[in-house]
């Protein structure tokens, strides 16, 4: 059956479709707004057809423990560094070992020219060593500065969260402090 105006003459089949159409956009966009936002979950996977299954989920990472921080200060405006003395368990080497910088103990990130990593020591540790110029050099050693430093572990693409610290150099750079956060 067609539908018809009030003057007796046939609608015509585009406005129907349109109609139609209109009505489903509709109907879906008020059933996608009104879905609940996915929950995260492991990954998983089953095939029946060949009864196989299988199931993992992401690795737990290590932060990083910082025994010591280490302000290297020199005679007046001559602060030199900033050294993080970092404990990491076996199966990490210095490529695992991401250093960061921040001017807030919020915003820390990774450097694209990272300071470098050695170690490790005899007694197990790792050095990273942030020299003045990444800290704010000369005028910051001469009026004082507050940088935040640290690091984390990265193992095949998996971060784990910062260990950070605050590294302060004093007016003049007659002393420096480096506390955690």
């Amino acid at each position: 059956m067609r539908r018809q105006y009030e003057s007796g003459q046939a609608c015509p089949v585009w406005r129907v479709r349109a109609r139609i159409a209109a009505a489903t956009l509709v109907t879906a966009a008020l059933a996608l707004s009104s879905a609940p936002a996915p929950n995260p979950t492991e990954a998983a996977w089953s095939d029946t057809e060949y009864g196989a299954a299988a199931q993992f989920s992401a690795p737990a990472q290590v932060t990083p423990a910082i025994t010591t921080c280490v302000g290297n200060g020199g005679v007046v405006g001559g602060f030199s560094s900033f050294v993080l003395y970092v404990q990491m368990p076996a199966g990490y080497s210095t490529a695992n070992i991401e250093p960061g910088f921040g001017t807030t103990a919020a915003n820390i990130a990774p450097l694209a020219s990272p300071p470098q990593v050695q170690g490790p020591t005899t007694d197990g540790l790792y050095t990273v060593t942030y020299s003045s110029t990444l800290l704010g050099g000369l005028v910051g050693n001469l009026v004082g500065s507050t940088s935040y430093i640290g690091v984390r572990s990265n193992l095949n693409g998996w971060a784990s969260p910062w260990r950070t610290y605050r590294a302060q150099v004093f007016v003049l750079g007659l002393g420096t402090a480096c506390n955690p956060l």
